[in-house]
């Protein structure tokens, strides 16, 4: 009879240690799931994707002081040259044809109005006759004025020279015209890089982002040239570059970022718009933590849930109170926070399954 006795108590314990864990696994199945997180001492790194430009500080652009017809051009855009290389002939072949035909005409002009004036004495018979001399007198002075003009605006266009000179030891960059090409007074030819000239890279950030970037830390920066046609946009081409910050200023409401670039890789197309992926450390900040564990509460503070732990129905269960929190700087995917009682071994609640409020009791994942 013990026997049995003591069977069935063995059974029956085995049964309520099943009952037990099933419910309790029926239980915490229906409970909402959380990751618990700790805040943490880090740098919360910075990226930013805009539009910017490559361009050198000391570059000389070379502009047509005339208007030149080109010739020939000696170097290709990319090439090394040195100081009173030729780079350019101009054609000056048309212009001196009508500088010549407008002098001998001028030259026929003058000799007529020589002519006429010695015959003055001729029209004086008649009023009628002197109005003709006057006439004819006032018609060839016109002619001539004419003449000299045009003459004067050829001279005026006429180049200083045929053969164009590099200024300065460096590299040709912004080289499009072509032999025949008409080049008017004031434009732009070509761009001259200066040896030893680092390369600048400038761009635009928005204030937030701007604030937050170490003025005196390295940019690690990957680009990609941008070629516009119509409304598409294509990145053909991508540098890889690093620097420092040299110039970080406000301007129309934008910060203004131009970075020395101590290296990089691939071609450097100047003055081509470059999509700029610009990335930092950023700054270390003492409590970080995922934007997964920040919520907004009542009228959009932000909070967080602290874990805690207490007894329950099946032993210790895990539990949340909310605490009001304030971000500082958020990049994201991380945030630096304060206030609500935060310490670096507080647990908190992340990636919640479900909906979760204050005093709920959660599931938190292994």
């Amino acid at each position: 009879m013990k026997k049995w006795i003591k069977i069935i108590v063995v059974i029956g314990l085995i049964a309520l240690a099943i009952l037990t864990f099933v419910s309790r696994t029926v239980y915490n199945s229906n409970l909402t799931q959380v990751t618990a997180i700790s805040p943490i001492r880090a740098f919360i790194p910075l990226e930013h994707k805009t539009i910017g430009s490559l361009f050198f500080e000391n570059e000389v652009e070379m502009i047509a002081d005339t208007q030149w017809i080109i010739d020939e051009v000696l170097v290709e855009d990319g090439d090394h040259i040195s100081r009173r290389d030729l780079l350019l002939t101009l054609d000056t072949f048309d212009l001196d044809m009508q500088i010549m035909q407008l002098e001998l005409t001028l030259l026929q002009l003058e000799n007529s109005f020589e002519i006429h004036v010695d015959s003055r004495r001729q029209y004086q018979n008649s009023r009628r006759d002197r109005q003709i001399w006057e006439n004819m007198h006032d018609e060839l002075t016109a002619q001539i004025s004419i003449i000299q003009t045009q003459l004067d605006r050829l001279h005026d266009i006429y180049p200083a020279s045929i053969n164009i000179y590099a200024e300065t030891d460096g590299f040709v960059s912004g080289l499009s015209v072509k032999p025949g090409d008409v080049i008017w007074r004031g434009a732009q030819v070509l761009t001259l890089i200066p040896n030893n000239d680092p390369p600048l890279l400038k761009f635009n950030l928005p204030p937030r982002d701007g604030e937050a970037f170490n003025k005196s830390a390295n940019i690690y920066a990957s680009m990609g040239v941008v070629v516009t046609t119509g409304d598409n946009r294509e990145i053909f081409e991508q540098l890889t570059v690093t620097g420092r910050i040299t110039s970080f200023s406000l301007r129309d409401g934008q910060w203004e970022c131009i970075v020395i670039l101590n290296s990089y890789e691939g071609q450097a197309v100047i003055d081509q718009e470059v999509l700029v992926t610009a990335e930092q450390q950023g700054e270390r900040h003492e409590l970080v933590v995922p934007m997964e564990s920040i919520f907004s509460g009542i009228g959009g503070q932000k909070v967080v849930y602290i874990i805690n732990t207490r007894s329950g129905l099946f032993g210790e269960e895990s539990y949340l109170t909310e605490a009001s929190i304030e971000v500082i700087f958020d990049n994201g995917t991380h945030a630096s926070i304060t206030g609500g009682g935060i310490l670096q071994e507080t647990l908190l609640a992340a990636r919640p399954s479900g909906r979760i409020n204050s005093g709920d009791v959660v599931w938190v994942r292994e």
